[in-house]
């Protein structure tokens, strides 16, 4: 049920191209276990308590969409499509050497689906017809990533063996290929779920835990799942790899009881590093919240009669027309990222400079032609403005996707929230259904 991104068929090709060697070489996709006593300790602990506590939820058991438990097998795809397992370990290598934050973003998306009416892919799900997406829940909204991968793994697996993989096993096999790459063993996936065909918002929101949860909230939310304390300690150890945003921990380190101390109850010789990291992080925090309160203006194109009303933008304004817009946009700011980080800087002044300029409807990015004189000509862009090649990537793909309906304001817009997202910053709603300018304006840009 999952749908099938088509826009990245080249995918589908290096794919084939890397197959054989895939296939011989499945180790080289392996990063070894890390050399240092206690890290590796932790990853062997940490795979141990995921086993126990994963597969009961693996199994799919609290869902009737999912083939019965008895079913299930390390085997299920050896005849129907023996190299499913070698596709999906190539594409997380992939994408974990691009952002290797994706592997505990993975991860998390495997349990964040598991955790609502079992591991039937639910999560994948988009708003359409009957369907409110979960990917709308407080737990998911604007932190739930890696779609794009998933989308990338289903394209090829039905490239290779058609109407065979489900997505549902797909974020099992992702979630432990995942673990092997941040450096922790790997352990056999039961395979032969099937995917469910609704999704759950409300399930999303009550079933999974918030970072601000008791102890004892999480207790009940994990003994609901048929988890006990082994399961819950396992779980919670899947955070030894990947990021956590300072927001969800910073009152331990600042006015814990209201006298601005700590929290006296958190280890000293581990507050200290993690206090000078937040620090770090704040820069990044305090960017965000400028940005916000210049850009929010802006961004609801009050001062250009080219915009939709401000009152008619909405963080889900293509929810139903684009579903997929916002991964796609992701996806092109990642991958330009990788290859230039200094891009990241260049496209959030794009929209910054175009902004400025009868407000965020894209007029930077016209060329000048008949009465039009680009705004690429003035003293603030040219020789200097640069970024123009990905955003035309990232529409043409969604032209291609969804043809005449995502502005290049929006895209703008995007592009911007995500640049700041990938160099380390935190993320934000971004409001959308900006319209594009007709005209230019080289002298507002002077």
């Amino acid at each position: 049920m999952c749908v099938v991104r088509n826009i990245h068929t080249c995918h589908t090709f290096l794919y084939k191209l890397f197959n054989h060697a895939i296939i011989t070489s499945q180790s080289s996709l392996r990063v070894p276990l890390n050399t240092e006593m206690v890290k590796s300790m932790v990853c062997i602990v940490l795979a141990q308590f995921l086993l126990a506590a994963l597969l009961p939820l693996s199994m799919c058991y609290r869902t009737h969409e999912c083939t019965s438990a008895a079913s299930l097998s390390p085997w299920f795809y050896d005849n129907s499509c023996p190299k499913a397992q070698a596709i999906v370990q190539f594409f997380v290598a992939k994408a974990y050497s691009i952002d290797p934050r994706m592997a505990a973003s993975l991860l998390r998306l495997h349990f964040h689906d598991c955790f609502v009416n079992g591991c039937d892919a639910s999560v994948l799900l988009d708003s359409s017809g009957t369907i409110e997406s979960e990917k709308r829940s407080t737990s998911n909204r604007d932190s739930a990533r890696g779609f794009e991968v998933i989308d990338e793994i289903k394209s090829a697996l039905e490239y290779e063996c058609p109407e065979t993989v489900s997505c549902a096993d797909i974020l099992a096999l992702v979630a432990r290929d995942s673990v092997v790459i941040s450096g922790g063993p790997t352990w056999e996936v039961y395979l032969g779920r099937r995917d469910a065909r609704e999704a759950s918002l409300s399930g999303s929101m009550e079933n999974i835990p918030f970072p601000d949860s008791t102890l004892q909230t999480i207790v009940n939310m994990f003994n609901l799942q048929g988890l006990d304390l082994t399961d819950l300690v396992a779980l919670l150890g899947s955070h030894t790899i990947g990021n956590s945003r300072c927001l969800n921990f910073r009152q331990r380190l600042y006015n814990h009881s209201g006298n601005n101390d700590p929290d006296q109850t958190l280890n000293q010789n581990y507050a200290v590093p993690l206090n000078t990291e937040m620090v770090k992080s704040m820069v990044c925090i305090v960017l965000a919240q400028f940005l916000l309160a210049a850009l929010l203006p802006l961004s609801m194109c009050y001062r250009t009669h080219e915009c939709t009303s401000a009152a008619s933008l909405s963080p889900w304004f293509y929810d139903n027309s684009c579903p997929k817009a916002q991964a796609i946009v992701q996806f092109f700011v990642a991958k330009a990222y990788s290859i230039d980080p200094r891009m990241a800087a260049s496209l959030l002044r794009l929209h910054f400079h175009d902004c400025f300029v009868n407000g965020c409807d894209a007029s930077v990015l016209l060329d000048s032609s008949g009465t039009i004189e680009s705004e690429k000509r003035s003293t603030s862009n040219r020789d200097s403005a640069r970024g123009f090649e990905v955003i035309d990537e990232i529409k043409s793909a969604l032209e291609y996707e969804c043809p005449e309906t995502v502005s290049c304001a929006d895209i703008l817009a995007l592009v911007a929230r995500d640049s700041v997202v990938i160099s380390g910053g935190p993320t934000w709603e971004v409001y959308l259904g900006r319209r594009d300018a007709r005209e230019a304006s080289l002298s507002g840009s002077m």
